[in-house]
């Protein structure tokens, strides 16, 4: 009996001493719209929070897997971290590709200090010199704890999905593809700006990195109650919603003045992760210039 009372005494304490947060890195980076987005990173998982309250991200190392949540829904999508390019629509004709750009990515310089740490600066080029966008990296960001790791299987994540062979795409589309395994030594991509005709345009720019900071201890819990799906399930959810647009536009005349597009997927921009390689993967045309 004694020594039953003890170990009940034991087990009381440590519950107790149970902490209702923990330490973890919390990146705060503002994308082209000027939203707020904040990454919470542990060694093996993440949470990705954006200006939606109701949808979020997680992501678990370990196990190479990735959630998207919509609160609003009550919906689970599961992905694998490594996934495939998606196939072309049925009876679609075999498209020529387009053949290989040359280009280059050029050292600029130093630059500024973002959130903090130093920088350089490198260009994306094409041949006949335009410029298609411009990176700030830090080698000094890449040594906060988690950072790196996290950045490495967001961008396996991006470029496994990407479409291979497309023959619209832009030419500086094209050069960042070609050039996104040169950047992976550069360091943590902490500010992009795209170069176009219509002036330069900030794709994304991290304000902040805290490290040790305190957060819930549940943070990368996914919700027990909600409906689970995989991402062939909601790639064909987003088809039948394109192909249900379609048809009713079709049918009936869109009014005058109703700029309105497909409807977007179910998580809107949200399947994109935060990419590594320092780019969005979308440039409007380049300037006639190096800066």
């Amino acid at each position: 009996m004694k020594k039953l009372s003890r170990w009940l005494m034991v087990s009381m304490a440590c519950s107790c001493a149970i902490p209702t947060t923990w330490a973890a890195t919390v990146v705060e980076r503002r994308d082209m719209k000027g939203n707020l987005e904040k990454i919470l990173l542990d060694e093996n998982q993440v949470r990705i929070e954006s200006s939606d309250p109701n949808r979020y991200r997680v992501m678990n190392l370990q196990e190479k897997k990735a959630y998207l949540i919509d609160s609003k829904e009550k919906r689970i999508v599961e992905m694998d971290i490594q996934g495939t390019p998606p196939s072309p629509p049925a009876n679609m004709p075999k498209l020529p590709e387009r053949p290989p750009i040359k280009s280059e990515l050029f050292k600029k310089g130093e630059g500024p200090k973002v959130a903090g740490y130093p920088t350089t600066i490198y260009q994306v080029l094409l041949e006949d010199g335009k410029v298609c966008s411009e990176t700030s990296f830090s080698t000094e960001a890449g040594k906060v704890a988690y950072l790196q790791v996290f950045l490495d299987a967001s961008n396996q994540m991006q470029s496994s999905r990407q479409p291979k062979g497309l023959p619209f795409i832009h030419p500086c589309q094209q050069a960042l593809q070609t050039l996104e395994d040169q950047t992976k030594d550069l360091g943590v991509p902490m500010k992009a700006t795209s170069k176009g005709d219509r002036g330069d345009r900030v794709m994304y720019e991290i304000v902040s990195i805290q490290t040790d900071a305190k957060i819930p201890k549940d943070a990368f819990t996914l919700p027990k109650d909600y409906k689970v799906i995989t991402e062939a399930e909601m790639t064909k959810m987003r088809q039948e919603q394109m192909k249900q647009w379609m048809e009713q536009q079709r049918s009936q005349r869109q009014p005058e003045g109703d700029d309105r597009g497909p409807p977007m997927s179910p998580f809107g921009r949200f399947p994109m992760p935060f990419g590594g390689s320092g780019q969005e993967k979308s440039s409007p045309p380049a300037e006639d210039r190096r800066e």
